[in-house]
This record gives C-alpha cells, structure tokens and sequence, in this order.
C-alpha cells in the first residue's frame, strides 16, 4: 500500500477552461521570436518542453502559462470534480500523505486550492515552473519524492493523460488512470486505496 498519493492537476482534480488555443499562439510566436523551428500542429505538451532546453525560454514558456491560468482564476473559470475532491480529503483523514505534479504554474495552483479553503490540503505541490523538465519527464514525482523522503515504490500517481503514465514509469512510480467524471474509476480508485472503506 502506498504512503503517498500524488495527483495531477488539470482534468483531475478539477477542469481549468483555459484558452489553451491563446497560449499555443504565444508559444508559437516565442519560438518564432528565438528562431526555433516548430511544428505549429504538434501538440503544446511537446512543443513546450520543445522549446524549454534554454533556461531563458523555460522561463518564458512558464510565464505564459502563468498569465493565462491567472486569468482562467480570476475569472472563476474553473469547474472541480467534487468525488476527486472528496477522494483526497478521504485519503488525508486516512494517514496518506498527499502531493501535486502538474503542468500548471504553482501559483496557480495554490491560488486555486486556497480559493477552495483547501491550501493545507496537498503537503508537496510541484508545478512546471519549479523543474527543468515537464511531464512525461519524472522531475516533478521526483522532487516530490526526495521532499517525502521516499522511495517510487512508497508512491502512486494519479492523473488523466499519457503524460502522466509516462512520468510515472520513468520515475518507476505506480500510476493509475482516471476519467475524473467517471463514476467507475473513482470508485476503484477508492478501492484501491481505501478497501475497508464502502461508497
């Protein structure tokens, strides 16, 4: 049984209706500007880590994201899965210590889950602007896991996408796949980590 529960951000704990369109055309016209060639339909998660291998452009790229999520929030743009939610509070009470990975800026991040009254909820939050490299690399599970003091095998990570499958076996990590509307995978989920305790 893992010690540590780490979640992934965007389309897991919650939906960020981010105009993710506006932020490929500010990382398409960075590229332009650092004469970096890129493929314009490649998808933003490679195009991104694409362009962050210079320290100055990751900072920039990080930037945009920023912005953006900040004005995705202060809109109040955002919609939570209320069983995600539920789930992680069900783990904390439970003795399991709980992280964040994501792709979104930290700050952002915090913002959020302090809006919810829910900042104490995550122990390590690791956004994209504290690691060199994003997801599918495992620095964020990493950093996470030498902040715990723990090993991959002590850990699961939880999220949405392919990126974070990926993340989670390079970093050796247990991962679990879930659709966060989707009764059936949060309830086995739940099972998974919680099987004393019924629906």
């Amino acid at each position: 049984m893992p010690k540590l529960v780490i979640f992934d951000f965007d389309d897991t704990l919650l939906h960020l209706n981010v105009r993710w369109d506006a932020v490929r055309n500010d990382v398409i016209a960075l590229a332009r500007k650092e004469g970096v060639a890129v493929d314009p339909k490649q998808h933003l998660v490679p195009m991104g880590n694409l362009l962050s291998n210079a320290p100055a452009r990751k900072k920039a790229i990080d930037a945009i994201y920023l912005r953006h999520e900040a004005d995705c929030i202060a809109k109040a743009n955002y919609v939570v899965f209320p069983q995600m939610l539920a789930l992680a509070k069900d783990l904390k009470a439970n003795g399991f210590r709980l992280g964040m990975a994501s792709g979104n800026h930290t700050d952002n991040i915090r913002r959020i889950l302090a809006e919810l009254n829910e900042a104490g909820l995550f122990e390590f939050v690791c956004g994209r602007d504290m690691v060199a490299h994003n997801k599918p690399a495992p620095d964020q599970l990493l950093v996470i896991l030498g902040k715990a003091g723990l090993g991959a095998k002590d850990a699961i990570f939880v999220g949405d996408s392919i990126n974070d499958a990926g993340a989670a076996k390079a970093a050796g990590m247990a991962h679990f796949h879930v659709r966060p509307n989707d009764e059936g995978d949060i309830r086995k989920l739940r099972g998974l980590l919680l099987p004393s305790r019924k629906e």
